[in-house]
């Protein structure tokens, strides 16, 4: 009895349509360079602000000067400026796991995970804009605003000197 082989299957071309292959010649895809020119204008526009306000503090007043810059940071308003910043990021990294720590327990641990009302409580202080929330922190924290109006009057002085 003869034997037969079946035909090698045949591989795609590389011009069909649908068939991704090896690109010809080096050459980027269209989209590629609108990309490109996209995130090179956005690094400028992130960028440019951070190389002014390096250049302004070593040259104020034109001329090379980088003890100024050395002056301005020691200053005892930036000390205290520099010391508040750290203090409210430590308080903001603790509240935040005093809050979010029990949560995480409770839902990966208990039957609450099945309660997805507590999932979207969670979620919508994050889908609000930025813009949204400095409006409501300023009214919250402002002189005579809601913080005050909480915790008292006679705390006017410690709020707004931190």
């Amino acid at each position: 009895m003869p034997t037969t082989t079946a035909p090698a299957p045949s591989l795609p071309d590389d011009d069909a349509p649908g068939v991704s292959g090896p690109r010809r010649g080096g050459r980027r895809p269209r989209g590629a360079w609108a990309n490109l020119g996209a995130l090179a204008l956005l690094a400028a526009l992130i960028a440019a602000p951070l190389v002014m306000v390096l250049v302004r503090a070593l040259a104020p007043e034109g001329t090379f000067a980088p003890g100024a810059a050395v002056d301005t940071l020691t200053a005892g308003a930036s000390v205290r400026i520099l010391w508040n910043t750290v203090f409210l990021g430590v308080l903001v990294c603790v509240g935040s796991t005093l809050f979010a720590a029990p949560l995480a327990f409770l839902m990966s641990m208990t039957d609450l995970r099945r309660h997805r009302w507590i999932d979207i409580a969670v979620i919508v202080p994050f889908m609000s804009p930025p813009y949204i929330n400095a409006i409501a922190w300023i009214i919250f924290m402002r002189r005579r605003g809601y913080l005050e109006q909480l915790v008292g009057e006679g705390t006017a002085g410690v709020l707004q000197d931190a």
